[in-house]
């Protein structure tokens, strides 16, 4: 009889932690939602992050508290590097539930944790999800964005594989590819606006972003839009990322052009 009623109070212990979790995250979720893409914060959501106590949700309260300041530091080496796997777990949690948020007809945030639960995300999507994270915040948060003194070491980020560097290199250029995008799409195409951008690129282990050629590794699926169904990972980065060389390409020509011919 003791046995199982030490059984029963585990069990609703367990229920209850879980619960209190679960609130957790749908807190640390709609921190996200509110705020990661604005600079003007009520600054008492930093008080609710901070209370939160569950041990296990300590790095991403810090990751969220982080990403929702305005001029934040989410290019500190502790958040550029690779997290354990639990965190990843709970951060594309929040970044699905903050999804849900901006449908006209949310689903209930627990149901959003179940179907996430029951999709068996692969580790290779949540890693994609939380750098497109930082490097989304990043762009959201700072204008006139400028690393061009920055150098992104990828040996020193916790990558211990071709595939985990090949992702945070792809995801990031992504994001800063996105930024040439306008000047490169208007009539007339402003070529000095967009090359100003690219100047401002950070380095990949030292060298300029468009001497990294290391993707040859395995290729995987995701969803770039929730709409769709998933999409292989390198078809969809490459494409973007060697659309970003085509536009450096096309700017450098056009320059090129430009120029006297000199006398002979």
């Amino acid at each position: 009889m003791k046995n199982i009623t030490r059984i029963i109070l585990l069990t609703l212990t367990l229920s209850c932690f879980s619960q209190a979790k679960q609130s957790e995250l749908v807190l640390l979720a709609e921190a996200y939602h509110n705020y990661h893409h604005t600079n003007s914060i009520d600054n008492s959501i930093f008080e609710k992050i901070y209370k939160i106590s569950s041990p296990e949700l300590e790095k991403e309260k810090e990751f969220i508290a982080e990403s929702i300041k305005p001029n934040n530091d989410i290019l500190n080496i502790k958040f550029l590097t690779k997290p354990d796997i639990s965190t990843l777990e709970n951060i594309f949690m929040i970044r699905a539930l903050n999804y849900n948020m901006f449908k006209d007809n949310p689903i209930k945030n627990k149901e959003v944790i179940k179907q996430v639960k029951s999709d068996q995300i692969s580790y290779q999507e949540m890693l994609t999800a939380y750098y497109n994270m930082i490097f989304g915040i990043l762009v959201n948060k700072h204008e006139d964005l400028n690393l061009k003194q920055m150098s992104f070491d990828l040996n020193n980020l916790n990558l211990s594989t071709k595939q985990e560097k090949g992702i945070f290199f792809l995801t990031s250029m992504e994001r800063f590819g996105s930024d040439i995008w306008g000047y490169m799409n208007i009539q007339p195409t402003d070529y000095d606006s967009a090359l100003e951008v690219i100047n401002r690129y950070p380095k990949y282990n030292g060298e300029e972003y468009y001497k990294y050629n290391d993707f040859d590794f395995s290729d995987f699926l995701i969803t770039v839009d929730i709409r769709k169904p998933k999409v292989n990972y390198k078809d969809y980065y490459l494409k973007k990322y060697f659309n970003t060389l085509g536009y450096h390409m096309e700017i450098l020509e056009f320059n090129k052009q430009k120029q006297p011919i000199e006398k002979q």
